[in-house]
């Protein structure tokens, strides 16, 4: 990587991996599927009003809207929809370690969906990733304050998000990323502030600066600026090396989380943790899949 790339992946692993802490702090004082469709509502208007200025306002009826539809709802409504619902329950840093089982996920699903060979590498890294789960989910229940429903929750988000890959992959490959996310967010936060709707009914929003701060932060940084990065980065650096960016923040959150908000992990968290990183990293960084 260049100068420039080594920046933009330190500023994009900073600010993801800070995301998680935002997302605790933030439903402390607003709703968990509102918040979540407040930030995206606001990180909609900024990448829309970009896409607006910079891409040609004809040719949208030839998208795949069914699957960006789908895709928007598995992976801005169901998945960032429990990731803030579970945060009440459990620590930034089990979160974002839950998030890194995508890898061996999207693996699984892509033999399954796209006929993609697993070699030996990549069925290393997902037998380590099952065995880093279950590690991840032993000890004492409770622990931390944690409830099982919030944590089992987690792998049903990283699951919709790994289908939303996969689907992206088979059907939108002919479209602009930037189109994509942006139709997709759209989708998702419409998801989100209807559920918002019925599940946050009777929630109070208390916008003191803790919680005007973590929406913005989300909002701006998380998303929008954040995604334009990741795009930038896309274009300079191999996908490969993008993608270790959602093994790299994990470990990021766990520290931040343990000076920032006093998080702790068990030994069975890090044993477990550790092993999920290690298995997703062998199946992001094996060698470029080939039709079985």
């Amino acid at each position: 990587m260049t100068r420039s790339e080594l920046l933009v992946y330190g500023a994009l692993c900073l600010i993801w991996s800070t995301t998680w802490l935002a997302i605790r702090v933030g439903v402390r004082y607003l709703p968990p599927f509102g918040f979540a469709g407040l930030r995206f509502l606001l990180a909609t208007l900024i990448l829309g009003a970009l896409l607006l200025a910079r891409s040609p306002r004809s040719g949208y009826s030839a998208l795949p809207w069914k699957s960006l539809v789908l895709t928007g709802l598995l992976q801005f409504g169901v998945s960032y929809g429990i990731v803030f619902w579970a945060e009440q329950e459990i620590t930034a840093g089990f979160a974002s370690i839950s998030f890194a089982c995508i890898p061996l996920f999207v693996a699984i699903l892509a033999q399954l969906m796209l006929h993609e060979h697993l070699d030996s590498r990549k069925l290393a890294g997902i037998g380590l990733g099952i065995a880093g789960m279950v590690f991840l989910f032993s000890g004492r229940v409770g622990g931390m304050g944690e409830r099982v429903l919030p944590r089992v929750a987690m792998l049903v988000a990283a699951m919709a998000s790994a289908i939303a890959n996969v689907l992206v992959q088979r059907d939108q490959r002919h479209i602009s990323m930037r189109i994509a996310i942006t139709v997709q967010m759209i989708i998702g936060t419409i998801c989100l502030l209807g559920m918002s709707l019925v599940v946050d009914r009777g929630r109070e929003y208390t916008w003191n600066l803790s919680a005007i701060v973590s929406l913005l932060f989300l909002s701006v940084f998380g998303s929008a600026i954040a995604f334009m990065l990741y795009y930038w980065l896309l274009h300079r650096a191999t996908a490969v090396k993008a993608t270790t960016i959602g093994l790299v923040a994990p470990v990021l959150t766990v520290i931040q989380g343990h000076f920032f908000l006093d998080e702790s992990l068990g030994w069975n968290h890090l044993v477990g943790g550790a092993m999920i990183l290690i298995g997703s990293a062998l199946v992001v960084m094996s060698p470029a899949a080939r039709k079985a």
